[in-house]
């Protein structure tokens, strides 16, 4: 899985800062595994 890097995200983050780590994980996840490899689940409070 070559040179994956794994950071510990604080607790104390924004919603913003925690979306945007969200988006980029998220993105560097497809580009290695293609899209559609990871399914978001629906949650009403998360909202």
């Amino acid at each position: 899985m070559g040179n994956a890097q794994l950071r510990v995200v604080e607790d104390q983050m924004n919603t913003e800062d925690r979306k945007k780590a969200l988006d980029a994980a998220l993105g560097q996840i497809e580009r290695s595994y293609g899209k559609g490899s990871v399914m978001r689940s629906v949650n009403a409070r998360a909202r």
